[in-house]
């Protein structure tokens, strides 16, 4: 009987492990098969080498190297986005521009090929377009003669969405240069004049604007500046003793009361200056001790009255004076 126990028991515990087995096996298999459809529907980041706007314009060629057709690569530019950003900017004319007006199709694709594209929407001019990952239909845009049209998008991400802008303009797009900032230091109860250089009159669809944070773009702020021909202004309001300063400057023909806020400023930026990718940046010093008189309106100096004491000390004088 005992033989006969033992034997049952073990033929019990190789029940148990083979079924314990099989379990395990399979949640091995479900577990690959999970990682494996991740890895191929999960979007991914690439660092694209060229983007091109394929369309009716050029024959739909994704290859073609000129401009405005193959839009310029450019470095991170130190927008809190950090992204290459691929740039262009297309002058529609009856004569004498890069295409005439009209309504045409297009696509994006990336690094000459269509092996890698989107598109499938109608764009929007002034604000931001969805395109579709290898979409099967293209988007359409209409452009209207003697406007210039400036194509934007960041680095969009292979196997997802890209986010594509159009702004539109009466003149070519000005060079923005951020020329100084006046106090330099600023102390909790100053305000900050940023002073920025325009490379011409801008066109009137254009808006200069100073963009800043005190926690590294988590939540920032814009601020429109004003000015005149070449010459612009915008305020920083002043702000709590050590608190970091950090901002560039831009321009874009979205506003602040319409398309334009913190989450899609990087998309709809015509140019920028953000100081070579580092930003601009200050400390905020603690406020100084104004002397009586200066500062309080409702006390002016003439009721502020001076006393003077002169001691004797040794061989000399000391003079004080309040």
């Amino acid at each position: 009987g005992y033989a006969f126990m033992k034997r049952e028991s073990r033929i019990t515990r190789l029940g148990c492990s083979s079924a314990l087995t099989d379990r395990y096996g399979r949640f091995i298999v479900a577990l690959f098969v999970a990682l494996v459809v991740t890895t191929f529907s999960a979007p991914t980041v690439s660092a694209w080498t060229t983007m091109n706007l394929p369309g009716a314009w050029d024959g739909f060629n994704p290859t073609n190297t000129t401009p405005p057709f193959r839009m310029n690569k450019v470095s991170p530019p130190a927008t809190p986005a950090g992204a290459d950003w691929f740039t262009n900017v297309m002058f529609v004319a009856a004569l004498g521009g890069d295409v005439t007006g009209g309504t045409y199709q297009l696509k994006l694709a990336a690094d000459g090929s269509f092996g890698s594209n989107w598109g499938g929407s109608t764009v929007t001019i002034d604000g931001t377009t969805t395109f579709g990952w290898i979409s099967g239909n293209n988007g359409t845009i209409t452009v209207q003669n003697g406007f210039y049209y400036s194509f934007r998008t960041l680095n969009p991400p292979s196997g997802n969405n890209a986010t594509l802008s159009v702004l539109k303009t009466s003149n070519r797009p000005v060079i923005l240069t951020r020329s100084g900032q006046s106090p330099v230091t600023p102390s909790s109860s100053q305000s900050v004049a940023v002073n920025i250089a325009l490379s011409a009159a801008k066109a009137t669809e254009e808006h200069i604007y100073v963009r800043w944070t005190t926690n590294n773009f988590a939540v920032s702020t814009i601020t429109e500046a004003t000015g005149s021909g070449t010459s612009y202004s915008g305020t920083i309001p002043a702000l709590p003793t050590a608190s970091i300063v950090k901002y560039y400057v831009f321009s874009s023909t979205a506003t602040t009361g319409g398309a334009l806020n913190a989450g899609t400023a990087d998309a709809l930026t015509l140019n920028l200056d953000g100081n070579n990718g580092s930003n601009f940046t200050y400390t905020v010093t603690s406020a100084a001790i104004l002397w009586p008189g200066v500062g309080y309106p409702s006390d002016p100096a003439s009721n502020i009255h001076h006393w003077k004491e002169e001691a004797i000390i040794g061989n000399g004088y000391i003079t004080a004076q309040l």
